[in-house]
């Protein structure tokens, strides 16, 4: 091994609250690389769960690893690496690839074997359990607190935490001046924003001190979400359910319900004379407020649209400058042309699709015989254990720590093996529907008419900014991954169309870089729509 990485991880989360901290990962780690005679080239840390993608440190570690400057990865334990199966499947898969010679561990060490990727993916998969089953546990217990009228989260404006009884209790600061706000508001004379600068100019309402400075003055945004919250009357809003609350209630229901009515009467729809493409779909990069539109026309007589900050945003000193709809419309047109595909790739990536489901299949009853034996063997190993304690040869404490935790891992094989547990999800449609959008969006969106080309900029891009004149975009996570392989092939002046997509003998296509990196994409894609079943393009 020439290029050997540690990598430590701990997170701020209850997930990793008995687990070592970072520096004590990092002494040990070097402290077994040294017994060893292994050289670490680079130790590389971070503070973030793994239950899902998303680590930038990871990240950097994983493109180290494609670009051939780590050989091997050394880390506490594997749940240090990943707790998801994206993740988890980007290690296995550069180790399938040689991109990867091992994965070290104090415990074991893991390189490109049929054993060692079996047991690399069980490890991975019963950390992902270990992350459902404490979520599960948690939502238990906020369900649990919900029943008995206790808010689950931090109490709104006016109210405290009581984190010694577990209950909330009024603010002796600020609950009088919220109950004022109510009072004004069910007048009827007053609007928020009126409400808001007496609140925060004349009565001195701030947010809750936090340990890292002065509460900061409430927004006039959480103003408009206080006047909707239910918690004021007595009720929880919990998941869109209502529960009742054992807490001392602000105001009471007929209140509540004639400001309800206020605010939806001074918030009714008006109508525009003018509908524009894009607005409410873009950002402003500065202030964060939203991006509208103004009609103009010279004195020539030609007609002209520009996008601006609305400058909503306090302090409202917005910079921003307005850029012309035809700017703006070329830039989300040479954005949505760098996830163009080829048409003959959807036919040939259902192909593919196909193939890898067999292969999944394949493997799913592969590793479902093995966790069945590894049960067996569990088994075996409980009704030993029962044969000790009968001979008086360990104590009953030791008894019920071992019994507990060999009974733990056979709840989580029974979990991994039950094929019911499994939700039989079908991606080929949804898989079709998305590679469909690659391929004819690029193309129809020139010509498609405004509503079209709302539609098709919904589909594809998330995140839109506007700063400098320039469109900041940011593609979805299925169209990122398509975007990432179309880039990736023009860095590798790489035919994107493995030799026209015809059928490849596993000789030619272990030797064909686009066939590699296609086929990867359509594996990534398959991936993401198994984690996120309700996705739609």
């Amino acid at each position: 091994m020439k290029h050997l990485t540690i990598y430590a991880r701990k997170s701020t989360e209850s997930e990793d609250r008995q687990v070592l901290s970072i520096d004590s990962q990092i002494k040990e780690l070097q402290s077994y690389a040294r017994s060893r005679n292994w050289r670490v080239e680079e130790v590389l840390s971070e503070s973030k769960s793994a239950k899902s993608p998303g680590r930038p440190v990871f990240g950097k570690l994983m493109e180290s690893v494609q670009n051939g400057r780590i050989d091997a990865i050394l880390c506490w334990k594997l749940d240090r690496l990943a707790r998801n199966p994206v993740d988890g499947g980007a290690i296995i898969w550069a180790l399938e690839e040689n991109k990867l010679q091992a994965i070290l561990t104090p415990q074991r060490e893991f390189s490109n074997t049929g054993n060692d990727k079996f047991w690399l993916q069980l490890e991975f998969g019963m950390a992902k359990k270990y992350i459902d089953d404490l979520s599960d546990n948690v939502k238990r217990g906020l369900r649990a607190k919900l029943e008995k009228g206790w808010c689950p989260h931090i109490a709104p404006i006016g109210y405290l935490n009581d984190r010694v009884n577990r209950t909330i209790i009024k603010d002796r600061e600020r609950f009088t001046i919220i109950r004022r706000m109510w009072e004004f508001m069910v007048t009827g004379k007053y609007s928020v924003t009126e409400i808001h600068r007496r609140a925060t100019e004349d009565w001195g309402l701030r947010r809750r001190v936090k340990p890292d400075g002065d509460g900061k003055e409430l927004a006039l945004s959480a103003v408009y979400q206080l006047f909707r919250n239910p918690f004021y009357y007595g009720a929880i809003r919990y998941n869109g359910r209502h529960y009742d609350g054992a807490h001392s209630p602000m105001i009471s229901r007929a209140q509540f319900d004639i400001v309800q009515r206020l605010l939806d009467d001074r918030h009714l729809a008006k109508p525009h004379k003018l509908k524009f493409t894009y607005t409410g779909l873009i950002r402003c990069g500065q202030c964060g407020a939203a991006v509208t539109a103004e009609h103009h026309c010279n004195r020539y007589g030609y007609h002209y649209t520009y996008y601006h900050c609305t400058h909503h945003r306090r302090p409202y000193d917005c910079r921003q400058k307005a850029v012309e709809e035809k700017t703006l419309e070329s830039q989300l047109g040479a954005f949505v042309g760098s996830v163009v595909l080829p048409r003959a790739f959807l036919a040939w990536a259902l192909e593919v699709h196909d193939e890898i489901e067999e292969e999944d299949r394949s493997r799913a009853a592969t590793d479902v015989a093995a966790l069945k034996r590894k049960r067996n063997i569990m088994e075996n190993q409980l009704s030993e254990l029962l044969t000790l304690r009968l001979q008086k040869l360990i104590d009953d404490q030791e008894y019920t720590q071992r019994k507990q935790e060999l009974s733990d891992r056979i709840a989580k094989l029974d979990n991994l093996v039950n094929p019911s547990e499994r939700p039989a999800v079908t991606t080929k449609d949804r898989l079709a529907e998305i590679f469909n959008v690659s391929v004819n969006v690029p193309r129809s969106f020139p010509s498609a008419v405004p509503d079209r080309k709302r539609r098709l900029i919904r589909s594809v891009c998330s995140n839109l900014a506007l700063y400098d004149k320039r469109v900041l975009i940011t593609a979805k996570e299925p169209f990122r991954l398509i975007q990432s392989a179309v880039k990736q092939a023009k860095q590798q002046n790489a035919v994107f169309e493995p030799r026209f997509f015809r059928k490849l003998q596993p000789k030619e296509s272990a030797s064909d870089p686009a066939f590699l990196l296609n086929w990867g994409l359509v594996k990534n894609v398959r991936t993401f729509l198994l984690q996120n079943p309700d996705f739609r393009a």
